[in-house]
């Protein structure tokens, strides 16, 4: 659910209908899903995960940086995209459309790490795509700022 991965995106990847990946995620069937379907949505975390802590690695940095020369960090811009199509003009040399859902995904997933602390400091919200609050959060690994949109 986190990576935001449509039933019919994982059942044309491993070979399956929708319907039998819904069955997977049922808890009224006992139906476990195909080993394809693990490793793919396995891989796909570790994708996520990965650039996540890529993209909390470089706010910390540059906040520290920042800070060390006497200057308030300005927020990190974290990409957050509104759909294939945008995904697909922005990246022409990836062939795979649904990877914008694993990108939206990390950005979750960092914009979480980074606990909350927007352009307004600690506590406060970042924002999210359209200007809308999308993340909240007390506390986090750094006290980077940052911003979601795309």
């Amino acid at each position: 659910e986190l990576l935001g991965l449509p039933r019919e995106w994982v059942a044309k990847r491993v070979g399956v209908d929708a319907r039998t990946v819904r069955n997977w995620e049922s808890p009224r069937y006992f139906y476990p899903p195909k080993r394809e379907a693990w490793d793919l949505v396995e891989g796909l975390w570790r994708r996520a995960d990965g650039k996540a802590a890529g993209l909390v690695e470089i706010a910390s940095s540059a906040a520290r940086v920042a800070r060390e020369r006497g200057v308030e960090p300005a927020p990190l811009m974290l990409a957050y995209w509104r759909d294939a199509a945008q995904w697909a003009k922005a990246h022409p040399e990836d062939g795979d459309a649904g990877m914008w859902r694993v990108e939206n995904a990390a950005a979750r997933l960092a914009a979480d790490r980074l606990g909350g602390h927007g352009p307004a400091g600690p506590g406060r919200r970042g924002h999210g795509p359209a200007g809308r609050d999308r993340v909240r959060g007390a506390r986090g690994v750094t006290d980077a700022p940052y911003l979601m949109s795309r």
